[in-house]
Protein backbone atom coordinates (compact mmCIF):
# COMPACT_ATOMS: atom_id res chain seq x y z
CA UNK A 1 0.00 0.00 0.00
CA UNK A 2 1.02 3.44 -0.66
CA UNK A 3 2.46 5.36 2.19
CA UNK A 4 2.11 9.03 1.58
CA UNK A 5 3.53 12.25 4.03
CA UNK A 6 1.28 15.37 3.51
CA UNK A 7 2.58 18.29 5.01
CA UNK A 8 -0.61 19.75 6.41
CA UNK A 9 -3.36 18.62 8.44
CA UNK A 10 -6.35 20.30 9.05
CA UNK A 11 -7.27 21.08 4.95
CA UNK A 12 -9.86 19.66 2.91
CA UNK A 13 -6.87 18.72 1.05
CA UNK A 14 -5.84 16.76 3.68
CA UNK A 15 -8.80 15.13 4.79
CA UNK A 16 -8.90 13.83 1.42
CA UNK A 17 -5.77 12.31 1.41
CA UNK A 18 -6.18 10.53 4.89
CA UNK A 19 -9.48 8.93 3.29
CA UNK A 20 -8.21 7.96 -0.25
CA UNK A 21 -4.53 6.31 1.42
CA UNK A 22 -5.26 4.50 4.13
CA UNK A 23 -1.40 4.83 5.20
CA UNK A 24 -1.44 8.78 4.88
CA UNK A 25 0.29 10.55 7.71
CA UNK A 26 -1.05 13.99 7.08
CA UNK A 27 1.12 16.50 9.85
CA UNK A 28 1.34 20.46 10.88
CA UNK A 29 4.04 22.10 12.49
CA UNK A 30 2.94 22.23 15.98
CA UNK A 31 6.31 23.60 17.65
CA UNK A 32 4.81 24.07 21.58
CA UNK A 33 2.83 22.04 23.84
CA UNK A 34 -0.49 24.40 23.82
CA UNK A 35 -0.05 23.81 20.24
CA UNK A 36 -0.16 20.21 20.19
CA UNK A 37 -3.05 19.72 22.57
CA UNK A 38 -4.96 22.29 20.58
CA UNK A 39 -4.66 20.13 17.26
CA UNK A 40 -4.65 17.13 19.00
CA UNK A 41 -4.94 14.43 17.17
CA UNK A 42 -2.90 16.01 14.69
CA UNK A 43 0.87 15.16 14.94
CA UNK A 44 3.39 17.69 14.42
CA UNK A 45 6.34 17.64 12.16
CA UNK A 46 9.45 19.67 11.58
CA UNK A 47 9.71 19.39 7.53
CA UNK A 48 13.45 20.60 8.75
CA UNK A 49 13.87 17.66 10.94
CA UNK A 50 11.24 14.72 10.69
CA UNK A 51 10.87 12.83 13.37
CA UNK A 52 10.27 9.67 11.41
CA UNK A 53 12.23 7.10 10.10
CA UNK A 54 14.28 6.61 6.89
CA UNK A 55 12.75 5.40 3.70
CA UNK A 56 9.10 5.69 5.37
CA UNK A 57 7.37 7.07 2.45
CA UNK A 58 6.30 6.48 -1.19
CA UNK A 59 5.24 10.22 -2.01
CA UNK A 60 5.49 13.55 -0.19
CA UNK A 61 2.96 16.47 -0.71
CA UNK A 62 3.83 19.99 0.46
CA UNK A 63 0.97 22.65 -0.26
CA UNK A 64 2.66 25.91 -0.28
CA UNK A 65 4.27 24.97 3.31
CA UNK A 66 8.54 25.36 1.34
CA UNK A 67 8.47 28.92 1.23
CA UNK A 68 8.04 28.80 5.31
CA UNK A 69 10.92 26.78 6.57
CA UNK A 70 13.79 28.58 7.73
CA UNK A 71 15.89 26.32 4.99
CA UNK A 72 14.58 24.88 2.29
CA UNK A 73 17.73 23.42 1.21
CA UNK A 74 17.41 21.12 4.90
CA UNK A 75 13.59 20.12 3.74
CA UNK A 76 14.71 19.57 0.53
CA UNK A 77 17.67 16.76 2.01
CA UNK A 78 14.65 15.42 4.70
CA UNK A 79 12.08 14.52 2.14
CA UNK A 80 14.30 12.97 0.41
CA UNK A 81 15.35 11.30 3.52
CA UNK A 82 12.18 9.75 4.56
CA UNK A 83 11.43 9.10 0.83
CA UNK A 84 11.52 5.43 -0.72
CA UNK A 85 14.07 4.60 -3.33
CA UNK A 86 11.73 5.64 -6.63
CA UNK A 87 9.70 7.89 -3.80
CA UNK A 88 8.19 11.46 -5.17
CA UNK A 89 8.15 14.55 -4.05
CA UNK A 90 5.29 17.25 -5.02
CA UNK A 91 5.88 20.55 -3.71
CA UNK A 92 4.04 23.98 -4.42
CA UNK A 93 4.75 27.32 -3.33
CA UNK A 94 4.80 30.65 -4.67
CA UNK A 95 7.70 30.85 -7.20
CA UNK A 96 9.97 33.92 -9.07
CA UNK A 97 9.33 32.52 -12.88
CA UNK A 98 11.10 35.81 -14.16
CA UNK A 99 14.37 34.98 -10.98
CA UNK A 100 16.91 32.59 -11.53
CA UNK A 101 17.14 32.42 -7.63
CA UNK A 102 14.70 32.71 -4.62
CA UNK A 103 14.53 35.67 -2.39
CA UNK A 104 15.44 35.39 0.99
CA UNK A 105 13.23 37.56 2.77
CA UNK A 106 14.10 36.41 6.42
CA UNK A 107 16.34 34.06 7.87
CA UNK A 108 17.42 32.19 11.76
CA UNK A 109 20.71 34.09 13.23
CA UNK A 110 21.65 32.84 16.42
CA UNK A 111 18.12 31.51 17.39
CA UNK A 112 16.46 34.42 16.11
CA UNK A 113 14.23 35.62 13.70
CA UNK A 114 16.25 38.59 11.01
CA UNK A 115 14.27 39.99 8.70
CA UNK A 116 16.25 40.76 5.05
CA UNK A 117 13.20 42.26 3.89
CA UNK A 118 9.68 43.50 4.73
CA UNK A 119 7.97 40.84 6.75
CA UNK A 120 5.67 38.92 4.68
CA UNK A 121 3.32 36.58 6.20
CA UNK A 122 0.91 34.11 4.43
CA UNK A 123 -2.65 32.43 5.34
CA UNK A 124 -2.41 29.66 7.55
CA UNK A 125 -5.02 27.27 8.91
CA UNK A 126 -3.61 26.64 12.18
CA UNK A 127 -2.45 30.29 13.12
CA UNK A 128 -4.47 32.84 12.23
CA UNK A 129 -2.41 35.44 11.65
CA UNK A 130 -0.30 33.54 8.85
CA UNK A 131 3.15 31.99 9.00
CA UNK A 132 6.14 34.02 8.47
CA UNK A 133 7.75 33.81 4.77
CA UNK A 134 11.74 32.97 4.66
CA UNK A 135 12.33 32.82 0.94
CA UNK A 136 10.69 32.11 -2.31
CA UNK A 137 12.27 30.32 -4.38
CA UNK A 138 13.21 30.78 -7.96
CA UNK A 139 14.76 29.03 -10.66
CA UNK A 140 17.40 27.63 -8.68
CA UNK A 141 14.91 25.34 -6.55
CA UNK A 142 15.99 22.65 -9.47
CA UNK A 143 19.77 22.45 -9.17
CA UNK A 144 19.39 22.70 -5.17
CA UNK A 145 16.75 19.55 -5.15
CA UNK A 146 19.24 17.87 -7.85
CA UNK A 147 21.57 19.10 -4.97
CA UNK A 148 19.73 17.17 -2.12
CA UNK A 149 19.91 13.87 -4.48
CA UNK A 150 16.69 14.31 -6.40
CA UNK A 151 16.81 13.26 -9.59
CA UNK A 152 14.35 14.28 -12.07
CA UNK A 153 13.56 17.47 -10.42
CA UNK A 154 11.36 19.86 -12.55
CA UNK A 155 8.88 22.39 -12.77
CA UNK A 156 5.33 21.58 -13.44
CA UNK A 157 2.95 23.56 -14.75
CA UNK A 158 -0.73 22.15 -14.08
CA UNK A 159 -3.89 23.34 -15.66
CA UNK A 160 -7.54 21.61 -15.73
CA UNK A 161 -10.81 22.96 -16.59
CA UNK A 162 -12.36 20.33 -14.57
CA UNK A 163 -10.64 21.09 -11.63
CA UNK A 164 -11.27 25.25 -11.92
CA UNK A 165 -7.86 25.77 -12.43
CA UNK A 166 -8.05 28.18 -15.36
CA UNK A 167 -8.18 31.92 -14.35
CA UNK A 168 -8.19 34.00 -11.88
CA UNK A 169 -3.77 35.39 -10.62
CA UNK A 170 -2.64 32.50 -12.45
CA UNK A 171 -4.10 30.04 -15.15
CA UNK A 172 -2.06 26.99 -13.86
CA UNK A 173 -0.54 25.95 -10.86
CA UNK A 174 2.91 25.38 -11.04
CA UNK A 175 5.14 22.91 -8.59
CA UNK A 176 7.77 21.35 -8.09
CA UNK A 177 8.44 17.43 -9.06
CA UNK A 178 11.50 15.53 -7.72
CA UNK A 179 12.08 12.00 -7.96
CA UNK A 180 14.43 10.22 -5.04
CA UNK A 181 17.14 7.71 -7.48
Amino acid sequence: AMRVLVLEGVTTFALAMKGRYPFCLATEYLPDATMREKFFPVPHLDATAMDVPDQSFDVCVSNDVLEHVPSIDAMLSETLRVLKPGGVMLATFPFYAANDEGVVRSRIEDGEVCYVLEPEYHGDPVRGEGVLVFEIPGWDIIPRARAAGFADACIVTTMSHAAGITAGDFAFIMHLYARKP
